[in-house]
């Protein structure tokens, strides 16, 4: 229930796991396709749908799992799990087994191996007998394509993998996620900044150390972890943390670049223009001034991947997940205000085990997520680097351009229906299956975060208007409307919105809109009312409505 919230299947009748093995026994095969229905072969082969997909591609074969259900007698298709995505590695066995007290038999996969068991991912070396004349049922054994297809039968298996030094080795060893292993050797550290004050230039002192060696400092001029080529190491600036604009950052000009995006000081300038202190960090200043009406606090980001060689080759070009860091500076403020936390990096990971984003650039930590993510940003300028734009949009989404902001883009891939363009083209989050129930706001947001969007939050950008760094002439979503109509997208669902203060601008320069960014929420058609209805007590609660509160 980690990802699926509460686990029913079948019509909702069997929902706890001792109860499932009642039917799903080493002797249960789908009727149709001879297909294994043991409980240990099915669970790992639903979870491992993309690891079986590329062992097909490698081996020539279709190893999608497929099984028909009760609907098979009224015409239903086939149960098709070729399809789930799975959002952790398959590596990341713990966070099904686990010993404990409900399950004090949590461990064994550490020491129990079976063909059936195993073949569930390791699919490319399951191999059945013809089926017994008898009982019908195929005797299986697992083939090593990597050790000149040996073939071995479940009383063999342990023989190798065990917890004695075997030659196949101990199996935890055998499933460790190397790169979250090597990630543990780097620890970004926000040691100060100074000069945060309007109009002035911010100084950041930060450091790599290796927590696993005395926390002694990288040198990210000499070090392989840094020097190899295809490393990774960023230095952010935001502002300001009531809600991110980065108004002023540099990162656009009107016509060109990304909008909304913070300072951004990469590897190579730090390399070159960084100073490195006695105590081996680095003291960096940026080149662009906080502006003058900019209020509040700012918000200091370092994020990056060093490099590791996890393949053995003596080539430092393996990416290292290394997590990132924030921390908080007081522009105006008597004291630093952080950005308001309305989600959880346990309740990411609950799913995703680790949050990896952007080629492991970005890692672990959500605030990070949101100094990029702003209600001011859009993927304009990946759009254009793939030759769309609103004359010549996705055919997709039959879009120009889409906001990117945090709220919006975190319900639209987990509700299957946003493409935003990122650095590789774009990403067509159509195809997520989201383990859980989406009306359970609370597998992500925290402290009810979810009763809409507080009086400091921007409206955020779906098209960036005629000035590209000026949000000013943007088409826009109000805040409010722009996180809940990614879930709710329905005519009736969209026109309730738009009649109580939610405004929707479709992005599209060749439909003018009504009102543009900088009217939203000063006209009374613009001003959201959701919380009169949907507040904490409404008539139409958002926790009750969900059926989340307590």
């Amino acid at each position: 229930n980690n990802c699926h919230d509460r686990l029913a299947f079948h019509g909702g009748a069997r929902f706890t796991a001792p109860y499932c093995t009642n039917c799903h026994l080493p002797g249960t095969r789908d009727q149709d396709f001879a297909e294994l229905l043991d409980m240990a072969h099915m669970s790992h082969a639903l979870h491992a749908s993309e690891l079986r997909a590329d062992l097909g591609d490698l081996a020539g074969q279709d190893f999608s799992y497929i099984v028909y259900g009760f609907g098979e007698n009224f015409g239903a298709p086939p149960d098709d799990f070729s399809e789930v995505t799975y959002p952790q590695d398959v590596l990341y066995c713990t966070n099904c087994h686990e010993e404990s007290a409900e399950t004090p038999d949590g461990n064994d996969w550490e020491t129990v191996a079976t063909a059936e068991a195993c073949g569930g991912c390791h699919v490319n070396g399951l191999n059945a007998s013809a089926p017994d004349a008898t009982t019908g049922l195929s005797t299986y054994t697992f083939i090593h394509v990597n050790l000149n297809n040996f073939e071995s039968s479940n009383d063999q298996c342990t023989s190798c993998h065990n917890n004695s030094g075997g030659p196949g080795g101990f199996t935890p060893e055998q499933h460790v996620v190397v790169s979250r292993v090597a990630a543990e050797a780097f620890q970004f550290n926000i040691i100060d900044a100074t000069d945060t004050g309007p109009t002035e230039r911010p100084i950041v002192t930060f450091s790599v150390t290796d927590p696993t060696n005395d926390d002694d400092p990288y040198d990210i001029n000499t070090d392989d972890a840094f020097d190899s080529g295809s490393a990774s190491l960023a230095v952010r600036i935001a502002w300001p943390t009531t809600d991110y604009s980065n108004e002023g950052s540099g990162a656009a000009t009107a016509d060109s670049g990304p909008p909304g995006q913070p300072v951004g000081i990469s590897l190579g300038t730090l390399q070159t223009d960084a100073t490195q202190n006695t105590d081996g960090s680095y003291t960096i200043q940026s080149s662009v001034p906080v502006p003058a009406d900019i209020v509040g606090s700012l918000t200091v980001s370092v994020e990056g991947h060093p490099a590791g060689d996890f393949d053995g080759d003596g080539v430092f070009g393996d990416r290292v997940p290394a997590e990132g860091v924030v921390d908080y500076f007081a522009v105006t403020d008597a004291s630093a205000t952080p950005r308001r936390d309305i989600g959880g990096i346990v309740q990411c990971n609950d799913c995703h085990e680790y949050l990896e984003s952007h080629g492991a650039n970005r890692n672990n930590n959500l605030q990070q997520c949101s100094v990029c993510h702003t209600p001011d940003g859009t993927d304009i300028r990946r759009r254009e680097q793939n030759g769309v734009d609103w004359d010549n949009p996705d055919p997709t989404d039959e879009r120009g351009e889409q906001g990117i902001a945090m709220g919006t883009l975190t319900h639209g891939i987990h509700a299957a229906n946003i493409l935003y363009y990122g650095f590789s083209g774009p990403d067509d989050f159509s195809d997520v299956k989201y383990p859980g129930r989406l009306a359970n706001c609370n597998a992500c947001h925290i402290n009810d975060s979810y009763y809409g969007a507080p009086s400091t939050a921007r409206p955020v950008s779906v098209g960036t208007g005629a000035v590209r760094n000026d949000w000013r002439d943007d088409e826009a979503i109000t805040p409010t409307t722009a996180a809940c109509y990614q879930c709710h997208m329905s005519d009736g669902a969209a026109a309730h919105m738009q009649q109580n203060g939610g405004y929707i601008a479709d992005g599209d320069p060749a439909t003018p809109e009504l009102f543009l960014k900088v009217d939203l929420g000063s006209t009374p058609q613009t001003q959201e009312t959701c919380s009169v209805c949907h507040g904490p007590g409404g008539i139409a609660d958002v926790g009750e409505a969900h059926g989340i509160s307590d």
